[in-house]
This record gives structure tokens, sequence and C-alpha cells, in this order.
């Protein structure tokens, strides 16, 4: 009932009001997908930085209406830059008018997972940057950590299954999780990469809003448990924008050290559809197998349909079901592998022409739009290991060299 009464309202008094405007002052309205931090960051992110090339815009306003924000802080830092109407009954009731405004001049897009996006990442400066008092509340929690001033450090992440479990309105049973159960793995196969940051002289932050359960005793000192002794909202946007490259997978969180134009490197990527956002970032893909044991090559994944998938209509946890596959996480010396890539990468290593012919080799797979020089590549480690998951022989499904399948 509330929400037909809003769209009546809207379709009879709004529109008309924003009709007669129009000649003189254009208003337009939008939504943001608040509550997943992924779309909150990189969504918002990629349309200021797509104005910002285009120009300002004489004689318009545009509002955003939000309710309940994946991250509050965030929030609040878009709100410097963008007009934000922050209201849980005006957000209910955009439920009933927003289909009629789509169909309309007044609806302003934030489109996901643009074309073009890859180049926005590298030839622009990040929109958001912290005031001062923000700055002091970010070096306090450092402080609180035990990182100095001239220490550098590396935040890791996975999503585990109490992500969803405790998000309002996904729940820990039905499709939701179900559905994106592809997308977790296990915080245990990325220590031997935070072990090796420590050895290294730097600090790995171990991220998460929300963990089934805190890191282990007697790891390196310098292994710090964020997520289970300092989290805070404020954290989760003040580390990720500050350390020196973000560990992470198929998960939102990293999104925020991309839009601070932070590197990433991926272990577990399974997002096949499309390669991450711009040149700075890494992968590892997850793998594939049968329930014979046989891998499944990555031009067998492009044949299946998982490299050109149409996620409104689709999902890679279905289709994997339908070819009956089942995911297999990376190893904790692949997770290794990417975290020394990435630093070579940051110190100036060029890869070797062998790397960069497999790297484009697999580029080759993606849709148009989500290949060429300015997307994220295939880590070298990785690709090395599995050249023949990317060339493959004539068997179809050989195993990858250095994995164990037990």
């Amino acid at each position: 009932m509330y929400r037909a009464v809003a769209a009546v309202l809207f379709t009879t008094v709004v529109l008309p009001i924003l009709y007669v405007v129009e000649p003189f002052w254009r208003i337009r309205i939008g939504f943001f997908i608040e509550g997943r931090i992924g779309h909150l960051s990189t969504d918002v992110e990629l349309y200021l930085r797509r104005q910002r090339m285009s120009g300002p815009r004489p004689r318009t306003t545009v509002f955003f209406i939000v309710w309940n924000p994946a991250n509050q802080p965030l929030l609040d830092m878009w709100k410097r830059r963008l007009d934000v109407i922050e209201s849980r009954w005006l957000r209910r009731a955009s439920y009933g008018f927003e289909p009629i405004l789509r169909r309309t001049r007044f609806f302003e897009p934030i489109p996901v997972n643009e074309p073009g996006r890859h180049e926005l990442f590298k030839d622009q400066e990040p929109t958001l940057s912290f005031t001062a008092d923000e700055e002091s509340r970010g070096r306090a929690l450092l402080d609180a950590m035990g990182i100095g001033d001239d220490d550098w450090f590396v935040c890791f992440h996975t999503r585990d299954s109490a992500y969803l479990a405790t998000r309002e309105g996904f729940g820990d049973q039905g499709d939701w999780q179900d559905g994106n159960s592809y997308r977790n793995c296990s915080i245990e196969n990325y220590l031997d990469a935070a072990t090796w940051i420590a050895e290294q002289g730097g600090y790995a932050v171990r991220m998460g809003s929300a963990v089934l359960a805190p890191l282990s005793e007697g790891l390196h000192p310098r292994i710090i448990d964020y997520a289970s002794h300092f989290r805070s909202p404020f954290g989760d946007i003040y580390l990720p924008a500050k350390c020196r490259f973000f560990l992470g997978g198929a998960a939102g969180l990293n999104n925020i050290s991309m839009i601070f134009n932070v590197p990433i490197a991926l272990a577990n990527w399974a997002t096949y559809h499309h390669a991450g956002h711009g040149p700075n970032n890494i992968y590892n893909p997850k793998l594939l197998r049968r329930a014979t044991g046989e891998w499944v090559s990555f031009p067998e994944l492009k044949r299946m349909g998982f490299f050109d998938l149409d996620w409104r209509n689709d999902s890679l946890s279905a289709l994997a079901a339908r070819m009956e596959l089942r995911w297999v996480e990376n190893t904790a010396q692949e997770v290794l592998g990417i975290c020394m890539d990435m630093m070579e990468k940051l110190d100036g290593v060029e890869p070797t022409a062998e790397i960069v012919r497999l790297q484009q080799i697999y580029d080759g797979l993606y849709p148009e739009g989500e290949s060429g020089p300015m997307v994220s590549r295939i880590a070298p480690r990785f690709a090395m290991q599995h050249v023949h998951l990317i060339e493959p022989g004539d068997v179809e499904g050989e195993r990858p060299r250095g994995v164990v399948t037990a």
C-alpha cells in the first residue's frame, strides 16, 4: 500500500513539477546499490570519475536517495561530493516510484561494470580524500595496532559464510548463501602470504566486517587480526585506502583499495565474466574440476559460458552446478605466489615475454570490453604454474602442474 501510494503521488504531483521546472533547472534523481560495500564504493567512484571527465553540467542538480548503507563512514564521504538524501521513508517509497522514474529523463543511472571503466582506474586520481580529523582517527587506529609512522602494511581478506549470515535481508540460509558460496574461501590459505609479508618487514592486517573465527594463536607478531580485535566501519575504509596493497578475493571490500588507487592482488577470483578493474591489479582464478577429479581448462570454461555469463539472468554457481563442476580454491602456495607477484610489480619488475604471452592468451577469453591493455592480468606465477589450463594439450582436463588434487 505504501509503495502504491508513493507511485501515485510521484506520477500525479512530483513528475508534473519536474517537467515544469525542466526548462529552467534540470533535476535528476538516482539511487546507489547501498547495501553492498563493493557497489557503494566502485559504482559511485566510477560515476564521479566519468562526471569529472565530462565536465560540469549546467543548470543541473542530481539527488541520490539512500538508506541503511553497508558502510556509513563511506557514505558520509560521498556526501562531500554528491547531494545525498538519507531517508528511510523516501527510500522505501522509491521502490514504488522507481520503475516509473526509470522511464523518464529525470532518472540518473549509475552503471555497474560500465564499458571503459578500466581506463578510469588508470588515468585519474581518487575522488575521495580524508579530512584532517579522519587522518587523526586513522593514525590512532594504526598506533593501537602497533603500526608506526614509518611502517608499511598489507591488508588481507577473504569472505566466508559469516558475511551473508550477518547481513540483514540475506540470512544464513537460502538462495543468497547457496548461490554466492563460490566466492567464499579459507583465511588459512592466506596465512603463508601474511607470514611472508611480516618477514619482509611489513605488517599483515586481516580485514573483515564479519568472520567465522579469529586467527589462530602463535602467528608472526606482525600479523594483526583487525577483524576480531580492532574492527570499526571507519577502519574498514581507512586501512584499505592506506595499505601498500590489498590481498583479497571475490569480495567487495577490496574495492575500497581500488577507489583510492591502491593495487590489489586477488586470489580465488571467481567472476570469470569480467577481469577486475584497471591495469594496477592482478588475480589468480579460482579453478573448477569435474567430479572425476579432472581440471577444466580455461578454453573449455569459455565454451561452457563462464567468460560470457550475463549475471543479470544467470549465476556462476548455477552454471557450475549444471555442468557438474566443483570450485577449488587457491592453495596456500598459490596465494603466496600472487603476493610475491604484487611485490615484484610494485618494485618495477617486468614479467617475462612468456608470461606476457600467457596473459594475452587468457585475456583473449574475455568478451569485448573486458579485454585489452587496460584490464587486470592473471598473475605471473599462477599463469606459469597452470600453463596447461591456458593452453591445454591433447588431453582435456589435464591436471595443472604443482597442484595437489586431494
